[in-house]
């Protein structure tokens, strides 16, 4: 139990400090693979073979985690440092 706690302490620490570096959209989409973390580690830790469907599940997840933490809004510039540089100029 006590594992648990440092474990989902962590957890939201983490997901809070990547917000704010990532944007919440970004953060959120990396942090929506967490259970598709768990399950391939649990297959290794008990030595089982996935069901099709896991599978087919898994490949569909790929493409559109990697959209959606990709993915930029309107109007965002490609340089994270470009805002800097720009106040830094005026």
């Amino acid at each position: 139990m006590a594992l648990g706690v440092v474990i989902y302490g962590l957890n939201i620490l983490f997901l809070v400090y990547s917000e704010r570096h990532l944007g919440a959209a970004k953060a959120c989409a990396i942090y929506g693979i967490n259970p598709f973390l768990a399950a391939i580690v649990s297959c290794i830790i008990f030595l089982e073979i996935p069901s099709p469907l896991i599978v087919i599940a898994f490949v569909l997840m790929i493409p559109g985690v990697y959209l959606a933490a990709t993915a930029r809004r309107k109007g965002e510039r490609r340089d994270d440092n470009a805002a800097e540089k720009d106040r830094a100029d005026t």
